[in-house]
């Protein structure tokens, strides 16, 4: 029991740890949203539509950086640190303010082609659970075709992969999903993705 309690301190630590990234990066996504809803980006050139989008993500970090995970924070002469802050926006921005994405992109006429389409079921075995531009999940459908889906935000089912990521591997689900247009902050251009909006295991 003496080994076991400094490890349980050690684990709550690092979830209050997450939790308080979480909570602090959707704030800044918040403010951030709030900025860009604010300026007419079809007054701007396409390097200052960036530039301005990058003014709004800085002035939101600032404002609660004290909130910001000493590990967390980023160093504003590291372009990496500056990159990696504006895709972890960004990533937050895809679900909370897709129209500011669109703003920022220059196209906002896109707005009802980004639009979510009607929820679409796929059945098969979950593969494995990967991280690029965003977490996603790899299910193979009856006839082996892998398809990647992404995992934006909670859905229904989420939290049986959260307990255990790799006791899920190789069960056979049903997720439904939605196509959708995503913007991608390294790409700075939008693709068309399966986004995850549910999930059952069998």
């Amino acid at each position: 029991m003496k080994k076991l309690l400094p490890l349980l301190i050690l684990l709550a630590l690092l979830s209050e740890s997450a939790i308080a990234q979480t909570d602090v990066y959707d704030k800044i996504a918040d403010k951030t949203c709030d900025c860009i809803a604010k300026k007419d980006f079809s007054k701007f050139k396409k390097d200052e539509m960036q530039t301005e989008a990058g003014l709004c993500i800085l002035s939101a970090y600032s404002e609660l950086e004290n909130e910001v995970p000493k590990k967390q924070k980023i160093d504003f002469k590291d372009e990496k640190s500056l990159e990696k802050l504006g895709t972890n926006i960004g990533i937050k921005m895809a679900t909370k303010c897709p129209d500011g994405l669109m703003k920022m992109s220059g196209d906002e006429s896109a707005s009802e082609s980004n639009a979510p389409s009607s929820p679409v079921s796929l059945s098969g075995t979950i593969k494995s659970y990967k991280i690029e531009t965003y977490q996603t999940i790899v299910i193979q459908d009856k006839d082996g075709k892998n398809n990647i889906l992404l995992w934006l935000s909670y859905f229904p089912g989420s939290d049986s992969i959260l307990e255990n990521k790799e006791a899920t591997i190789g069960q056979q689900a049903e997720v439904s999903y939605v196509s959708q247009e995503i913007y991608y902050p390294t790409a700075n251009s939008y693709v068309t993705q399966k986004v995850v909006t549910g999930i059952t295991f069998k």
